[in-house]
């Protein structure tokens, strides 16, 4: 039962946060944090950035498993899949 509430109160509320979103945020946020770890891997940045894109990591992870997105089992580094394919 509560789970079909929480689908209910999912489908309603979605749409209106989706729509109330600007999505240039979304596309400058992504940006600036690959960025961010592309400048912190090539060592430009003190490392505590580091520690800080982990941070941002684990956060992301908990949003994606409290939304029900699976990740990959292989946690590859998204900059490294990228250098894997060219």
């Amino acid at each position: 039962m509560d789970s079909i509430v929480k689908k209910v109160a999912a489908a309603y509320v979605a749409p209106k946060i989706l729509k109330r979103l600007k999505w240039q945020y979304l596309v400058f946020g992504v940006a600036a944090y690959y960025g961010l770890k592309l400048l912190s891997k090539k060592g430009v940045l003190p490392k505590q950035t580091g520690a800080a894109l982990d941070f941002v990591d684990k956060g992301i992870d908990m949003a994606k498993k409290q939304i029900g997105i699976q990740t990959p089992v292989s946690s590859k580094d998204p900059l490294q899949m990228h250098a894997d394919l060219h």
